[in-house]
């Protein structure tokens, strides 16, 4: 919400549209989900809305207190990698989170800068490739991290850190391959070769 204003009713459109009536619990609006549907990549849950049973908090090792951006969604994703296939989903609206339209500095998660929080975001994803087990978390976490990756190259490409920017396409285009990016990466690429140190 911005002031009265909704903007969006639900952070899990992905979700939502994956879930079938016969995973409804018996007089209940909450739904027994798998792993697959809740890292439903982009959606992931605000830690606002989110409960777990303190024995899998304890089971992850709680918080990675080695980031100081990002750090509900590595909590989010080591929990429904650990979860074992118990996730309930409501989708009910049960919390409202009041964000600015255009964050600017009103917001604390833009008080670090957009190219510092993309490389703190990138930590958490590597901490997520690095830690996770399950097929549907680590896919979540190269997603996350090629998505990271394609605006932290666009933006070091901006800057004119060329070089960087086609070693972090590289990344990108490792975490999740395509035409259209491999097309941009080899374009940057050449770029940095032709650019003197």
């Amino acid at each position: 919400m911005h002031g009265d204003t909704v903007f969006a009713k639900t952070s899990f459109r992905r979700v939502e549209a994956s879930i079938r009536q016969d995973q409804r619990l018996a007089d209940w609006p909450v739904y027994q989900i798998t792993r697959e549907q809740m890292l439903c990549f982009p959606d992931y849950a605000h830690l606002n809305i989110t409960i777990a049973r303190k024995a899998l908090l304890e089971k992850i090792g709680g918080f990675w207190e080695e980031t100081r951006y990002a750090e509900d969604v590595d909590l989010f994703v080591r929990l429904c990698d650990a979860a074992a296939g118990h996730i309930l989903f409501r989708p009910d609206v049960c919390s409202a989170h009041n964000a600015p339209v255009t964050h600017g500095h009103e917001s604390a998660s833009k008080g670090v800068g957009d190219l510092n929080r993309r490389l703190l975001e990138s930590s958490v994803y590597w901490h997520l490739v690095a830690s996770c087990h399950t097929p549907e978390a680590v896919r979540y976490a190269k997603l996350s991290l090629s998505s990271n990756s394609k605006l932290l190259s666009r933006e070091l490409q901006q800057r004119g850190s060329i070089q960087a920017a086609a070693a972090v396409a590289r990344i990108a285009l490792a975490a999740r391959p395509s035409f259209k990016w491999s097309i941009y990466c080899a374009w940057l690429s050449i770029r940095a070769l032709c650019k003197p140190h």
